[in-house]
């Protein structure tokens, strides 16, 4: 007799796409790895440390006004690309997730996070660069440690879990290329991990490890988005096969 069976949502694939938000991943890396090159064509001298004289980050700032805010510019153009990227990413997410639903959550969470920890230190950057030569030197020295934190910390530690979030959603239906999924392992522990920097400083070398990793792992994501990824399909139902004969 003929019946009807469950088939798993890895057993019907589609391909969601070609998006062209996944440009947004790209655009993302590559604006914020020539950031520093660009702003270092006008600066004189290395940014200080916020841990630095707040008198030597308002005379930084002073001196340095167009680098800061061409750094601080290139920053913020980098966050509204990651915040588009995150849309198709947890559109993935979703479809791959199954019943696993706290994942697109916690990579919508972490993917938004990122762009504002980005946003907002690229503001904070621009407001030092137009005010900290007039402001007290305690206010200096708060908003640079706020305009260093947000754009480093806060910034790296929520990219992983959107990072980490997407791998593991990822990983049983396939929604991704494989080497994608694998990398994202890779990219979001130490990304993650980089938040053991605030209270232990030889951990500050997992900061620009994890976030090399994840603008790496963005531009592939991103091209897999834009060329048109796997969609998994809710549970559908098939014949059953015909019983044997007996």
């Amino acid at each position: 007799m003929y019946g009807s069976q469950p088939v798993s949502p890895e057993s019907t694939p589609r391909v969601r796409g070609p998006n062209p938000h996944g440009i947004g991943g790209v655009l993302f890396a590559v604006l914020f790895l020539s950031s520093q090159t660009v702003a270092g064509m006008f600066a004189t001298g290395a940014a200080p440390l916020p841990d630095a004289e707040a008198a030597e980050i308002a005379a930084y700032f002073a001196r340095n006004q167009l680098a800061a805010g061409v750094l601080s510019t290139f920053h913020a153009v980098a966050a509204l690309a990651l915040l588009t990227f995150v849309r198709p990413v947890v559109a993935v997410v979703r479809d791959a997730a199954g019943t696993r639903r706290a994942l697109p959550v916690v990579a919508a969470v972490g993917g938004v996070l990122a762009a504002v920890g980005l946003f907002v230190s690229a503001a904070l950057g621009f407001a030092l660069a137009l005010f900290a030569p007039g402001w007290e030197l305690g206010v200096v020295a708060a908003v640079r440690m706020t305009n260093f934190y947000t754009g480093g910390v806060v910034h790296v530690v929520s990219l992983g879990v959107f990072v980490g979030a997407a791998a593991l959603a990822t990983v049983r239906p396939a929604a991704l290329p494989k080497g994608i999924r694998i990398y994202g392992w890779v990219a979001a522990i130490p990304a993650v991990l980089s938040v053991l920097s605030v209270p232990i400083y030889l951990a500050s070398v997992l900061l620009p490890v994890g976030r090399i990793l994840c603008l790496v792992w963005c531009v592939a994501a991103g091209v897999a988005v834009l060329v048109g990824v796997r969609r998994f399909a809710g549970v559908r139902t098939r014949p059953a096969a015909p019983p044997s004969p007996t």
